[in-house]
């Protein structure tokens, strides 16, 4: 219920931007005022903490990989293709890899990936497995 009055308000604020007083929509940050526009554009506009990608991890074969995951600072996402983790950790069909039928594949990976220090995510719109360092 909370959150629908506070939703509400909002609806009705942004409803009321054609408001043609424009000083009545200033926000205050500091000792600086901004209109409402300016406010959500710096809000908007902020620059992501991640960068924009990842390495690409070297996956030849398990010990590539895990050398490659323990060059990685802690923190840091790598990435290897799915292809590469299907060709590494599973015993299925490409089409069926790390799917609903091949839990195995799954636990295969994540048992590495925990091993070496490391979780794993999978992006398959992406094509991707990403690993980040713990």
């Amino acid at each position: 219920m909370e959150l629908r009055h506070e939703c509400a308000k909002i609806v009705a604020i942004l409803g009321q931007l054609t408001d043609d007083r424009p000083s009545r929509w200033k926000l205050y940050i500091g000792d600086r005022s901004l209109g409402l526009f300016e406010k959500l554009r710096a809000v908007l506009n902020r620059p992501t903490a991640d960068p924009p990608d990842a390495r690409k991890l070297a996956a030849s074969s398990e010990n590539e990989l895990a050398a490659s995951l323990h060059t990685l600072p802690v923190g840091e996402k790598g990435w290897i293709t799915l292809h590469d983790a299907w060709r590494l950790f599973s015993r299925v069909d490409e089409e069926y890899g790390f799917g609903e039928m091949d839990d195995d594949g799954k636990w295969r990976l994540e048992e590495f990936a925990a091993s070496h220090h490391s979780m794993v995510d999978f992006m398959p719109v992406e094509g991707r497995v990403y690993f980040t360092r713990r």
